[in-house]
């Protein structure tokens, strides 16, 4: 019955312990660094407020910072979704943060842990962290006019 007992532990308490570890550690080091915290009301946070100070949102199951920022910022949810420009680096913790197409972050990229990143807008700095997959669009290369020009003459009439 120990041994039950002990394997429960070790495969449903213990994740959930690490989990909770890892979200306080990212927690602290935002506001002992400063940062104001923003809280979803419930299990959701949506704003489109641009911050202009170093802020760190906090949300259960999703967030949206839909405003960009004019400061750093933190941002811990299960997912996530940014649009705006983003003027200063970007943190993230949680399961899923997707940057959608014509957001800007104009300097670095943190995963502290995420399973999966989708890129469709643009980092400018580095992205560096953890996670299982970046998902990273490569933007098709513009039409060069004067070769397909030279591609229509070099081919055969019909």
């Amino acid at each position: 019955m120990a041994a039950i007992v002990g394997v429960v532990v070790l495969f449903t308490v213990w994740p959930m312990l690490s989990a909770w570890s890892a979200v306080s550690t990212f927690e602290r080091t935002a506001l002992d660094a400063g940062y104001t915290l923003v809280q979803g009301t419930g299990v959701a946070l949506v704003t489109d407020s641009t911050p202009t100070t170093p802020t760190y949102f906090r949300a259960v199951d999703s967030a949206q910072v839909l405003g960009g920022a004019d400061a750093d910022i933190a941002v811990s949810s299960a997912d996530a979704v940014l649009d705006g420009i983003f003027r200063g680096n970007v943190a993230f913790l949680g399961k899923e943060l997707t940057i959608l197409p014509g957001a800007v972050i104009m300097g670095d990229l943190e995963i502290a842990a995420a399973k999966y990143v989708t890129v469709r807008g643009e980092v400018v700095g580095e992205i560096r962290g953890e996670y299982r997959r970046l998902f990273r669009p490569q933007p098709t290369p513009p039409a060069d006019p004067a070769a397909e020009e030279q591609e229509t003459a070099n081919s055969p009439s019909r």
